[in-house]
C-alpha cells in the first residue's frame, strides 16, 4: 500500500517537473527570439531581491541604472540580429544585372594560359615487410612492421620470444 503510493507520487512529482521543464524552456526560448533574455533576467532577480530584501527601499537609483544597462544592451541585440539580418537577405535581381553589366577594369591582367597537365607520377615500388626496429631505450626488445601490424619481440640468445600483436588504424 504505501509502496504503490510512494509509486504515485513519483510518478505525479516526475510529470509536474517535466511540465515545468517543458515550459522553463518554452519561456526561454521566447526570450531567446525576442533577445530580451538579460533583460527579463535582470527584472527578475531584482523582484525577488525586492520580496525579500529590502535591497531597493533608499537604493533605487541603482535598480533603475541597471534596468538602463540592459534596455541598451537589448537595443543593441536588435540592432546586431537586425544588421546580420540585412546583409545575408538575398540580393534583387537589379543589383546583380547590375554587377554583371559593369566593364572589367583597363588594367586586370590578361588571363593566363592554362598550364600543361603534369605528367602522370611513377608508381613508388611496393614495400618490403617485414621492416625490423630496435625498440628505443630497451634494446633487448625489438619489433616487426608489417602493412596492418606491429608484432613486439624479446631477443632471447639466438631466439626470439614473440610478445604481443598491435594492429594499425585502418582509416
Amino acid at each position: 500500500m504505501i509502496s504503490a503510493l510512494v509509486g504515485i507520487l513519483k510518478a505525479v512529482l516526475l510529470a509536474v517537473w517535466t511540465a515545468l521543464s517543458l515550459l522553463i524552456k518554452l519561456v526561454y526560448g521566447v526570450l531567446k527570439f525576442l533577445h530580451i533574455r538579460v533583460l527579463a533576467l535582470y527584472v527578475l532577480v531584482c523582484a525577488i531581491l525586492s520580496i525579500f530584501l529590502p535591497v531597493f527601499g533608499e537604493g533605487i537609483v541603482y535598480f533603475w541604472v541597471g534596468f538602463a544597462l540592459c534596455c541598451a544592451l537589448t537595443v543593441g541585440s536588435w540592432l546586431y540580429a537586425f544588421r546580420r539580418a540585412l546583409g545575408a537577405r538575398p540580393r534583387r535581381r537589379e543589383e546583380i544585372e547590375e554587377r554583371e553589366e559593369e566593364p572589367a577594369s583597363v588594367s586586370a591582367p590578361a588571363p593566363a594560359p592554362a598550364p600543361a597537365p603534369a605528367p602522370a607520377p611513377t608508381p613508388a615500388p611496393p614495400e618490403r615487410y617485414p621492416k625490423y626496429f630496435d625498440v628505443e631505450g630497451a634494446p633487448q626488445y625489438f619489433f616487426a612492421e608489417y602493412a596492418d601490424r606491429y608484432e613486439l619481440f624479446l631477443r632471447d640468445g639466438e631466439n626470439a620470444v614473440y610478445i604481443r600483436t598491435d594492429y594499425k588504424n585502418r582509416l
